[in-house]
């Protein structure tokens, strides 16, 4: 039987769902505030160059991160006394790992940065930031595993935050420049993990009586299999923002970057659910509930990016200036490519919390490098169009991957990912109105 900590119940799945959810509908719109002013501010180089700047640092995480916080949100779910005796060795491997990870931006600085010295020069400053990124992220692990989502929404949210005020203040003092920007986007991420000191102050309240089953071999061996998989993720999602200079150009990675910002917001719901779903059904298996919350969140992420698409042409060219509006159909397109993965990534979590992060490693390394091969052949020739065509087909390879592998392991149809029902729609209307009507008293109070 796993112990679990006092307010951390992993029953209540779907107020987790909705407190996480809140976290992942901020960091969007937080995104799509402070775009227009890097837009306006930088130009479309200058934002490009920004995104250029971060993008290895993103990838790096993925690289050097081992796996490790998915394996701690993993078995901290399910015997949270673990972390009284591997909690900090885990900790010195990534700041190991992370020192390694800053050496490795450095010198491969200016091949990404396709020669430009001044943006090798930023490339390895926000490579700096690699292990205290890290760090956190193994507190946001541990915050996940032990089911405090109110504090994993307070550090991204307070991450977004943080960013949107710091651009607003730099932009009114005439101060946002290319290097202020990359500064404050790697910094806040690691200020904002401060808010993880509350798990160190409340570690005595964590049971120890429970039997040593699990080894850092295990959560290392875990981490391994899943790594595979985490690296490939986000090389489907954020590889293209690497290669773009090189391959491309800063304009061209300039659109893209405000495509995917605003895209990003067809997934507020699916963010939440495979976070929480990873967790949940580490603690407890029900495939039921699982299927359901993919089905829900593929129906509120095709909603939101319908809405989105329909809307685009009223404030995209407001917010953002003309200068931006190749931009457009490359929402579109990065919205169909988000809703046509959302069921796969919850059985790909599925996958995960029942012993086979392996499976789900193989779905995403397949749709990885089928990506990476556009990338390669359509980049030259249509830029970042070519890149948003990469990835509606890499992420329908790893979605479906997926399915089919939690179809050949555990029966579960994959018309349950799909195939929406008529409770479905009523939960997705309880909630709604739940949050509408707490939000109503928020406001009178």
């Amino acid at each position: 039987m796993s112990t679990t900590t006092a307010g951390s119940d992993p029953g209540n799945v779907s107020r987790h769902m909705a407190i996480t959810a809140f976290s992942y509908l901020f960091v969007p719109m937080a995104a799509i505030v402070s775009a227009p002013i890097l837009a306006n501010s930088l130009g479309v180089d200058g934002r490009g160059e920004v995104a250029a700047a971060t993008a290895p640092l993103m990838l790096a995480v993925a690289i050097f991160a081992l796996g490790l916080p998915q394996a701690v949100v993993h078995y901290v779910a399910a015997q949270p006394n673990i972390i009284r005796y591997l909690l900090r060795p885990v900790l010195l491997v990534q700041l190991l790992t992370g020192l390694t990870g800053t050496l490795v931006v450095a010198l491969t600085s200016s091949l990404l940065a396709g020669s430009d010295p001044n943006l090798a020069s930023l490339i390895g400053l926000a490579g700096l930031i690699l292990p205290g990124t890290l760090i956190v992220g193994i507190f946001r692990g541990l915050a996940s595993g032990l089911h405090r989502w109110t504090l994993v929404t307070i550090e991204r949210c307070l991450t977004e935050f943080t960013k949107l005020v710091v651009f607003l203040i730099l932009s009114l003092m005439d101060a946002l420049t290319v290097t202020s920007a990359v500064l404050v986007t790697a910094l806040s991420a690691v200020a904002s993990g401060l808010v993880y000191f509350a798990l160190l102050r409340n570690r005595g309240t964590i049971p120890a009586g429970a039997e040593r089953t699990i080894r850092l071999k295990d959560m290392f061996s875990f981490g391994g299999r899943i790594w595979i998989g985490s690296l490939s993720g986000i090389l489907l999602t954020r590889i293209s923002q690497v290669l773009m200079t090189p391959l491309a150009s800063v304009s061209q990675l300039g659109y893209y970057v405000i495509a995917v910002n605003v895209s990003d917001a067809s997934l507020l719901a699916n963010n939440a659910v495979r976070d929480v779903t990873l967790a949940a059904d580490s603690a407890q298996q029900k495939t039921a509930r699982a299927t359901m919350s993919a089905r829900c969140s593929l129906l509120i992420s095709a909603i939101v990016g319908i809405v989105i698409s329909a809307t685009i042409p009223l404030w995209f060219i407001r917010l953002f200036g003309s200068d931006f509006s190749p931009s457009i159909p490359l929402v579109i397109i990065l919205i169909i490519a988000n809703v046509v993965g959302v069921p796969g990534s919850v059985a790909g979590a599925i996958l995960s919390s029942r012993g086979y992060p392996g499976k789900r490693s193989t779905s995403l390394l397949v749709a990885a490098v089928t990506n990476i091969i556009l990338l390669l052949i359509l980049l030259p020739i249509l830029g970042a169009f070519g890149a948003a065509l990469a990835t509606v087909v890499g992420n329908f390879i790893a979605a479906n991957m997926n399915i089919y592998f939690s179809w050949r392991l555990f029966k579960i149809s994959p018309l349950d990912f799909y195939i929406p029902r008529y409770q479905d729609i009523q939960f997705i209307t309880r909630k709604a109105i739940r949050i509408l009507v707490s939000l109503k008293g928020t406001i009178t109070r």
